[in-house]
């Protein structure tokens, strides 16, 4: 199934044991829609033809069957409450979208290779991939190019690793490449040469300002395995991306994906720090993260963990139980001072 340079096509094998996936389950609820709507309307066809009963009768049980199965659709079908509260919460907090529904990072490390911590219990590396130059280059440049992405999909699997790319076209128009190659321009001693270089330099900039990104951001997440391991599969993968037409990669800071955040859902400003703040505030279910650790080694303790909160809940049934004990006791000798006294009470 591998292509070849020059093919158009290539042979896929059939499979038709597949299930699962966002497309499968919209036909599952368009089909499993229409079949009810076709079953109903038979139904009531029949109830109006053989039912005896009065016209108002037949008129109100057809609105109240219409009724009761439009909201079936919307609440198990079209995802009503789930649609609801998202607008509910969007009117609550005036259309401001909250900034820990897109972020879900609750820390990054400081030191390279700057892992991403995600609440989900993922975590993850940003790499930039600076691309190289297609001047120069063969036909069949865009086939090897695609042909190492390939390569470095393949890796990314056996490495356990999902692959997000990020369509970040905020880098449009900063190829510091040209920089280089005006300065170089410069340097010509003949004016002729030099006027005819730095106007091709200026045509090509004005050209890329438009169309062009001289860099691709993509993501890396993982599960499963350390943060090493993550580190080691991302090399593998970057390492096959280079055979296309990428020059060198860059794991990206906080600071530069707090950056990338606030390009791609168009934010004046974002705070990367208070966000994912917030985030470990709020959390109350997947990962919660225990302590803080920075960069001069000083520890803030965020929460209790599983082993702590098991200690304070067995400290708390054993204080629970002592103290019904002790009620217990108190409650027999008040009794038995009561029987007491009721006995001497005889003489």
């Amino acid at each position: 199934m591998r292509p070849e340079v020059g093919d158009t096509s290539i042979t896929l094998p059939v499979t038709l044991d597949f299930k699962g996936g966002r497309s499968t389950r919209s036909k599952t609820v368009f089909w499993a829609t229409i079949i009810i709507i076709i079953a109903t309307i038979l139904i009531l066809v029949f109830f109006w033809l053989k039912s005896n009963k009065e016209f108002l009768l037949k008129l109100g049980i057809t609105i109240g069957i219409a009724i009761v199965e439009l909201r079936v659709f919307c609440i198990f079908f079209f995802k009503e409450r789930y649609l609801k509260k998202i607008y509910e919460d969007l009117q609550a907090s005036d259309g401001k979208l909250d900034y820990t529904e897109l972020w879900k990072i609750f820390e990054i490390d400081a030191v390279h290779p700057h892992i991403c911590y995600f609440k989900n219990g993922k975590k993850g590396i940003f790499v930039r991939m600076e691309r190289g130059t297609i001047t120069g280059k063969g036909e069949d440049a865009s086939f090897y190019h695609y042909d190492a992405i390939a390569e470095a999909y393949n890796a990314a699997h056996s490495a356990n690793l999902d692959i997000i790319h990020i369509d970040y076209m905020s880098g449009i128009g900063q190829d510091r490449r040209i920089d280089a190659l005006t300065q170089e321009a410069l340097k010509l001693e003949n004016n002729t040469m030099r006027e005819t270089m730095l106007s091709i330099y200026d045509h090509l900039m004005e050209n890329i300002s438009v169309v062009y990104s001289c860099f691709d951001v993509y993501l890396f997440l993982t599960n499963k395995g350390s943060a090493q391991s993550l580190f080691d599969g991302v090399q593998t993968v970057c390492e096959k991306m280079l055979g296309g037409n990428y020059i060198s990669y860059t794991c990206m800071s906080r600071d530069a994906v707090s950056t990338l955040c606030r390009d791609v859902f168009n934010l004046e400003f974002f705070d990367s720090v208070s966000v994912s703040q917030t985030l470990v505030d709020g959390s109350k279910d997947a990962v919660i993260p225990i302590a803080y650790k920075s960069v001069n080694g000083e520890v803030t303790v965020l929460n209790k963990t599983h082993k702590q909160q098991e200690e304070e809940r067995r400290q708390r049934e054993h204080d629970m139980l002592l103290k019904r004990e002790q009620e217990e006791m108190a409650r027999k000798a008040r009794k038995l001072q009561n029987n007491n006294k009721d006995f001497s009470d005889l003489f």
